[in-house]
Parts: C-alpha cells; sequence; structure tokens
C-alpha cells in the first residue's frame, strides 16, 4: 500500500531521531561526532525549506527534499563509528552507505518510484565534485537542492570553528589536512578557474578554505549565495585566508560573481 509523502516524511523524522541516537556511546569522539551530524542534518532540513520556498516549491517537492536532507547523511553515523572519521578518501564513500542503509531499513518502501529514484540520486550525488550532465531536469533540481543545502550548513560549522577553534571539533570538520599556512598551486588554481577541486590536492587547512570558497561558483539557487554572504560565513573565511595579491585577485573575483548572483 502506497503512503503519501507527507506521512513517509513523518514516520523517516521518528526513524532518525532513533537510529541517530542509537550512537551515542561511553567513547566521547562518536557522542560528539553523532551530535555534530544529528544538528546538522536538522539544519539542513531548514536550509532545504528555505531554498524550497525561494522557488515557490509546492508541498509534495518540499516533502520529497525533507527526507533528502534527513538522509543524506545517514551513512556519517556508521562510518565515524567504524572508521573514526568522517573523511571519504580515509574510510568510505559515506553517500553509498547511506544507500546502503535506506534499502536496509527499506525506509523508502511506501513512496513511488520516481519518488524513490530522485531521492536516493539526489543522496547518492550530493557529495560528489560535479553532476552527471546526462540528468533528467527534474531529477537535476532535486540534486542541487539538496547540494546547496548541505554545503551552506558546511560553511556554517567550518566558519564557526576558524572563529572559535576546539581540537576535538577541528579533527572531524577539517577533514584531517594539516594546519599549515600554505597553499597548493593546482587548488588555487581550480578555484581561481571555477573548477572543481579533487580534495586528494588539498594538503593544508588554506587548501581547505580555498575550496570552500569555491564552492560559491557551484551554487545554484541565488538565495543560498545570499545565506552564505548575510550570514557572514564566506567574509569570516576570506579573513582567516593570507592576504597575498594571489588570494586578493581570486577574493575580487568571488565578490564581483556574488554581488552580481545576488542583485
Amino acid at each position: 500500500m502506497q503512503m503519501d509523502s507527507g506521512s513517509t516524511l513523518l514516520n523517516i523524522k521518528t526513524w532518525f531521531t532513533r537510529y541517530s541516537q542509537s550512537f551515542f556511546s561511553q567513547n566521547d569522539n562518536l557522542t560528539f561526532a553523532t551530535k555534530l551530524k544529528i544538528e546538522h542534518t536538522w539544519r539542513v532540513c531548514k536550509n532545504i525549506k528555505i531554498i524550497c520556498k525561494s522557488i515557490n516549491a509546492d508541498p509534495a517537492m518540499l516533502d520529497i527534499c525533507k527526507i533528502t536532507a534527513l538522509l543524506h547523511d545517514i551513512g556519517r553515523f556508521e562510518q565515524f563509528k567504524k572508521y573514526n572519521t568522517f573523511s571519504d578518501r580515509l574510510s568510505v564513500d559515506h553517500a553509498s552507505l547511506a544507500i546502503e542503509i535506506i534499502d536496509k531499513y527499506n525506509l523508502l518502501s511506501c513512496l513511488s518510484v520516481n519518488q524513490k529514484t530522485i531521492i536516493r540520486t539526489a543522496i547518492q550525488l550530493h557529495n560528489v565534485r560535479e553532476l552527471p550532465s546526462d540528468l533528467e531536469e527534474e531529477t537535476l533540481v532535486y540534486c542541487c537542492l539538496i547540494r546547496d543545502a548541505d554545503k551552506i550548513d558546511i560553511f556554517k560549522i567550518t566558519a564557526e570553528n576558524y572563529n572559535n577553534p576546539d581540537s576535538t571539533k577541528n579533527k572531524i570538520v577539517r577533514l584531517g589536512v594539516e594546519e599549515t599556512s600554505d597553499i597548493s598551486e593546482n587548488v588555487y588554481n581550480a578555484v581561481l578557474n571555477g573548477k572543481s577541486v579533487d580534495y586528494s590536492e588539498m594538503h593544508s587547512i588554506n587548501d581547505f578554505r580555498l575550496v570552500q570558497l569555491g564552492w560559491i561558483f557551484d551554487l545554484k539557487f541565488s538565495i543560498s549565495i545570499l545565506m552564505v554572504k548575510q550570514n557572514g560565513y564566506y567574509d569570516i573565511i576570506k579573513q582567516h585566508l593570507p592576504q597575498t595579491n594571489k588570494v586578493l585577485e581570486l577574493l575580487k573575483k568571488l565578490d564581483t560573481y556574488i554581488d552580481k548572483k545576488i542583485t
């Protein structure tokens, strides 16, 4: 018996709370990481709702987006429990792990084939460098929505961490990059030219900051860029970069791009 998306969303909310809290333990690092991802997930749900409102999404579309947001990082809990890291290149692809968990618990069983396909595809692709060029238009929109909503919150988490560094959180949110001031030439050139960066190219915290700023070019909705700018995340990351001529050139390009997109 097929259930409407609203009922499925309510069931998944209940399941998510129970499942995620099952990872609380006497292991302080796991409990800390679990809380981070629970809080992140709910903020991504809030972000995607704001973006959906900006494009006048109907209630059914909003339900599918919220389900996607709730489940997009469901693989993170098991990933950290097993590997003690959120770095995919040091462990497993957390998006693929999310799909495995969704299937294991039959979380989408009451939705239509089309709804299942959209949600699974959006989750599988939410963390890839670039979206495939052959996606159907409807699926592409959902992929862009979850990618934007996710990145907005990663901007928030890291910007706050740069301003108020915490040794425990550093290891988790900075993906294990070295705390050096170097900037890799390949990372710099890719971001300057609006291209995606292979995370294996990142070697320093400033590489990571540049990669994040490069996400601005990947945000697909104007409201997403506005949220990153108005909440101060963009300016905070800028302030923590060395003010060299090369960096200033890149920041000028980003400033111009942002102004054009949000005016």
